[in-house]
């Protein structure tokens, strides 16, 4: 079972990984 607390924080490391990448 997945926790929906989970996929958000997944999906919240996603966006910081991205918004780094954009940066650079």
């Amino acid at each position: 079972n997945f926790w929906p607390i989970k996929k958000y924080e997944d999906g919240q490391m996603q966006k910081i990984a991205e918004t780094i990448k954009n940066k650079n």
